[in-house]
């Protein structure tokens, strides 16, 4: 809950609905209200809440008996708002999921995003169009390039990217740290967001854009996700036919 709360206050949200079945505990409420998100007077708790008579599961007393039944209500308005509602219009195709990637950096070994490695910052990872800034990091070992969605150090980050060597053998030949370069892709039939666009040795030596490769990885699991790479293992034995 104080993570939630510290969200609603740094978005500077003019009003925090509280809903679901937790909501009509009082304990909950309190706490979210010790925390104070957002002005008292416009933190609303939907538990009890007064209705009016066009809402289908309302009480006898015209108030919401299960906050959880706004979840099914708000879909049946929104599926309806777009000229079928009286007075009311709300263009629900403009609603989308959108990334929560704004912050994108090197990551600590802890999984931390300290502010001095944050690469990108106020990302919006929908719009290609717009050409961001280059970004230089050091480069020494294979390192996870992840994301947080609050400029807030202790936020929690995700890895997003895994940076590696193409070739070992070049974390011996080579002259470190190296100095890799990315810039934002503006390609929407790429698969990735960021590119190599250069790469340098400790000594100011140009080297191929191939000797570091940057992959989607979203665990730092050694064989990554199957989601990022389209493949999974299967444990199969042979099965000895019955007699």
């Amino acid at each position: 809950l104080s993570d939630l709360c510290e969200v609603v206050h740094l978005y500077d949200c003019d009003y925090l609905l509280i809903s679901g079945r937790p909501c009509r505990f009082p304990a909950v409420r309190a706490a979210i209200l010790a925390k104070l998100p957002a002005p008292p007077d416009r933190i609303v708790s939907l538990h009890a809440y007064r209705v009016g008579d066009w809402y289908p599961f309302r009480s006898v007393g015209g108030r919401l008996t299960d906050p959880k039944t706004t979840a099914a209500v708000g879909a049946m308005v929104c599926a309806l708002s777009e000229g079928q509602l009286y007075k009311f219009n709300l263009r629900s195709r403009e609603l989308g999921m959108k990334s929560t990637a704004r912050f994108i950096g090197v990551l600590e070994q802890t999984g931390r995003l300290k502010p001095e490695n944050v690469l990108f910052a106020n990302l919006e990872l929908e719009d290609r169009k717009t050409r961001l800034p280059e970004a230089t990091f050091d480069f020494y070992a294979p390192v996870f390039l992840g994301f947080r969605q609050l400029n807030v150090e202790r936020w929690p980050a995700s890895p997003l990217y895994r940076v590696t060597f193409a070739h070992p053998q070049d974390a011996r030949s080579k002259a470190l740290p190296l100095k890799v370069t990315l810039e934002r892709s503006t390609d929407e039939n790429v698969d990735l967001d960021f590119k190599v666009i250069a790469v340098a040795d400790a000594d100011g030596n140009q080297q191929p854009n191939g000797v570091v490769l940057l992959k989607l990885q979203t665990l730092k699991d050694e064989y990554g996700y199957w989601l990022d790479t389209g493949i999974f293992s299967i444990s199969a034995r042979a099965i000895e036919p019955t007699r």
